[in-house]
């Protein structure tokens, strides 16, 4: 890694009910209120990501509070089987959960399991302007859609406002950087850039427009399409970006990315959503804006996975269930992001903090390619990270290209 060289509980749900009550947007108990129940109905939500716990306390809460006659009853599933678990408790046990949390990665299966009602809910919603084209191809399966788009995540560049401006390649960067001089001003800035190079999700970006599969609406598995020039190129590029910010593969994550930019000590990185409320949560000045292309002569192509609420066809209350989930994913959406710490699918409102930011990454949710749903593409996505790995630690190209095309081409 380059440095600059210097020359010289229940009560606190409640709480967080009387704070946020006045940032709510649109009709924040519609869905409750709306819901015609005549007895005493209770709704299990399950989830398998704990981040999610004090959203989904807040949510039943304020349903509660709007129709007093439900009840949402959070539950955390711990089980690495996340949908085997909802499919045996739902067929074979009848414990079914009325609604579950899941990643897009996972609709075709789910689908295939018979785990997915219809989302019928939201025929008074111009979903695109809620939400966003890429929301709406996760969420859906075989054109209908199925789920109910509650957060989202996505690659992108972070960037400091204070010292410096977005860049589109990271030829402009690698220049910005080599003449970069410290001043009394930056004095507090260690590193120009440093980012995870490990990680498939942040360094898709580099040759994801070249890696054609799952067609428009991410779920194709006929096949896998490459571009063995433009990625093979991209891969030569990647690699010089080693030796000009030296970075340790080993050594680097994305964790510690995070902190040092949110501690004024980092001008450029590359980071997903879901760690941005870090730095929401400094005094940093920052923007955010799409992953640089490599050279001028490179595209660049951002991913996203989107954490959608999925009506259960077990239940035996859907009515009730398809109200929780879209209050989950549309009524309380604006307290998404303060409870859980992830960005909330639901984009067209204004966020108190840094609103432009907040704009910019929705945008780029908007244009970004959904992480195919079908099963079996995991491998792919394994071996475009083995190769990443092999490059960075100076690997041939040309060989570690060849090996991960013919890996990819024994999937077919």
């Amino acid at each position: 890694m380059r440095y600059i060289k210097r020359t010289t509980a229940v009560f606190l749900v409640f709480a967080m009910v009387i704070t946020c009550s006045g940032c709510s947007f649109g009709k924040p108990g519609q869905a409750a209120k709306n819901l015609k129940v005549d007895k005493e109905t209770t709704i299990t939500v399950w989830y398998n990501d704990e981040n999610y716990k004090k959203y989904l306390e807040l949510a039943a809460l304020e349903f509660h509070s709007a129709n007093e006659l439900v009840t949402i009853n959070p539950v955390y599933i711990s089980s690495e089987d996340y949908l085997e678990a909802i499919y045996n408790e739902s067929v074979r046990n009848g414990n079914a959960p009325d609604v579950f949390l899941m990643s897009s990665d996972y609709v075709e299966k789910a689908y295939l399991m018979g785990l997915m009602l219809e989302n019928d809910s939201f025929e008074d919603i111009k979903i695109d302007k809620a939400y966003g084209k890429a929301a709406v191809t996760a969420c859906s399966y075989k054109n209908k859609l199925y789920g109910y788009p509650v957060t989202f995540n996505a690659a992108f560049m972070v960037y400091n406002t204070k010292y410096t401006s977005a860049v589109d390649t990271f030829t402009q960067l690698t220049e910005y950087s080599n003449n970069y001089k410290v001043t009394e001003e930056n004095a507090e800035i260690e590193m120009v850039t440093t980012w995870d190079v490990s990680s498939m999700f942040l360094n898709y970006p580099f040759a994801g427009s070249y890696i054609v599969h799952g067609g428009s609406d991410s779920e194709e598995a006929r096949g896998v399409t490459l571009d063995d020039g433009n990625i093979k190129l991209a891969m030569s590029e990647f690699a010089k970006l080693k030796e000009a910010y030296g970075i340790d593969r080993m050594a680097v994550d994305q964790n510690q990315c995070v902190e040092m930019f949110a501690a004024g000590r980092l001008l450029y990185t590359i980071i997903d959503a879901n760690h941005l409320s870090v730095i929401d949560q400094s005094d940093v000045e920052y923007d955010v804006c799409k992953i640089p292309a490599l050279t001028d002569s490179l595209k660049s192509q951002t991913m996203s996975t989107t954490t959608m609420a999925v009506v259960n066809p077990y239940s035996s209350q859907t009515t009730a269930a398809k109200a929780a989930a879209r209050a989950l994913s549309y009524d309380y959406a604006i307290e998404i992001e303060e409870t859980s710490g992830y960005m909330c699918a639901r984009g067209d409102y204004k966020k108190s903090k840094n609103k432009a930011a907040n704009e910019n990454l929705h945008k780029l949710y908007d244009e970004s390619v959904v992480k195919a749903k079908y099963t079996g593409i995991g491998d792919l996505y394994m071996r475009y990270e083995i190769m990443l790995h092999q490059i960075w630690d100076g690997a041939d190209v040309e060989t570690s290209y060849n090996v991960f095309k013919a890996n990819v081409e024994s999937l077919k």
